[in-house]
């Protein structure tokens, strides 16, 4: 009954295949749309094909591109586990927690293009540390305080699991007498 649009029959097979995976539907397929017109009822017949193929768990998690964090640090951070039901709303998230640890300059995941047979979807974070060490300089001049300087030296992954040391030098007043 809805009008027939191109962009809403075009932007219907993302929407269904995404419907799918959110349900577990891991390696589904839609493809399509295949339209078919009824001039003497002014309708359009759209028609998807779509393999959904088996309902998948998260299978293995495994990490690239890990040289300074621990491997345990970064698997605690995902706050996902295999055996969960495999929902790409729930990896962005475990992704989005990972990248937010402070200590990756860049988080991608991957899902396998086969499942296991132990019927799950094996994952791979690759990961990109950020660098170890930062140094931040900033100064500063007011009428009435003068020159204002301050140095910080930080330490992102002090020992692994993302702790930080930030050392920091401040002086104020000078160049006033």
């Amino acid at each position: 009954g809805d009008v027939a649009l191109a962009t809403a029959v075009l932007d219907a097979q993302p929407r269904l295949l995404a419907a799918l995976q959110e349900d577990g539907y891991a390696l589904a397929k839609v493809t399509g749309p295949d339209a078919s017109a009824n001039d003497e009822t002014h309708t359009i017949d759209v028609v998807y094909a779509v393999e959904k193929g088996e309902q998948l768990a998260i299978g293995a998690i495994t990490f690239k591109g890990l040289k300074q964090v621990n491997k345990s640090f970064a698997r605690r951070a995902l706050h996902l586990r295999g055996g969960e039901r495999y929902r790409p709303s729930r990896i962005e998230e475990a992704r989005q927690s990972l990248a937010g640890t402070g200590v990756f300059s860049g988080v991608s995941v991957t899902a396998a293009e086969r499942a296991a047979p132990d019927g799950t979807l094996p994952l791979t974070f690759d990961v990109e540390e950020r660098k170890r060490h930062a140094v931040t300089v900033a100064g500063n001049y007011s009428t009435d305080l003068g020159i204002s300087l301050s140095a910080t030296w930080s330490h992102r992954n002090l020992f692994g699991n993302a702790e930080q040391l930030n050392l920091t030098v401040a002086g104020s007043g000078l160049g006033t007498s």
